[in-house]
């Protein structure tokens, strides 16, 4: 049953009981390999755009990228627009629903998303909150010169960037790494590496090199199972409360609260 219909039954398009549901799905593409796994196995139609995990560092451009990809959506016929991403430095904040349904999870950043849900996510950050994060799109979608391989959530400033390849002209890639850290105070406050698994990627080896960067920072290792119901959900129309449904004309915004998000006229 398309359980998101439900939800905005008023808004949806009409449908026979033969039609397949079509989303768009606007993705972070740290997601990639995940979503499109996902995808192969959803039961509705979904076109997706995948925006690169680099905007995050300029989050009023990001959010500008994704307005305009929503409002090229508007006129495809789509059921609801998805959107592959949390609030994440509030870029969500402040998209606009034009004629089709936005659909968005209600967690903080991606991190959460990797996690299975916003309660474990900050549980886990309350316990370990000097935390690196990686899944295999840390190392495929990783920012040019990013001396933390992509890690999820942290991004380097231009003028870091910009150093990091001055010391690693001198003093090669480890050393650059560690006098970048310790500039940024990060290693006084990291105390772990954390990757993701899932058995679909593990073909990939990206745990060892994860587990290579943790002994190269002196940090513990630590492999999680990934969580990838929030995401499964989305793209099957399964939105409960642990997502926003944002209505045509309105816009998402910040609540500062347990809810992350809200709609507002």
């Amino acid at each position: 049953m398309f359980k998101g219909a439900e939800l905005i039954a008023d808004d949806m398009k009409q449908h026979t009981d033969n039609d397949l549901k079509r989303f768009s799905l606007l993705c972070c593409d740290i997601f990639l390999r995940e979503a499109c796994l996902i995808i192969s196995r959803a039961p509705y139609s979904t076109d997706v755009k995948f925006i690169p995990k680099g905007l995050h560092v300029n989050p009023k451009k990001m959010r500008n990228s994704l307005q305009e990809e929503i409002d090229n959506s508007d006129d495809e016929g789509y059921d609801a627009i998805l959107l592959g991403f949390g609030l994440c430095g509030n870029v969500a904040e402040g998209l606009k629903a034009r004629k089709t349904p936005l659909v968005i999870p209600r967690v903080h950043d991606c991190i959460a998303i990797f996690y299975g849900s916003n309660s474990r996510y900050i549980e886990e950050f309350s316990t370990n909150p000097g935390t690196y994060h990686y899944t295999s799109g840390s190392f495929e979608r990783k920012r040019l010169n990013d001396s933390n391989h992509g890690a999820l959530g942290v991004d380097l400033d231009p003028d870091h960037e910009k150093r990091f390849e001055e010391y690693k002209a001198k003093y090669g890639e480890e050393n650059a790494e560690y006098l970048i850290a310790v500039e940024k105070g990060w290693s006084k406050n990291y105390t772990r590496v954390v990757y993701f698994d899932l058995p679909e990627m593990k073909f990939l080896n990206y745990e060892e090199r994860t587990k290579g960067i943790a002994e190269r920072k002196g940090l513990e290792f630590v492999i999680k199972d990934a969580d990838m119901s929030i995401l499964q959900r989305l793209l099957s129309g399964e939105w409960n409360d642990d997502f926003l449904i944002v209505r045509p004309g309105q816009s998402i915004i910040s609540t500062h609260d347990a809810r992350v998000i809200d709609a507002i006229n």
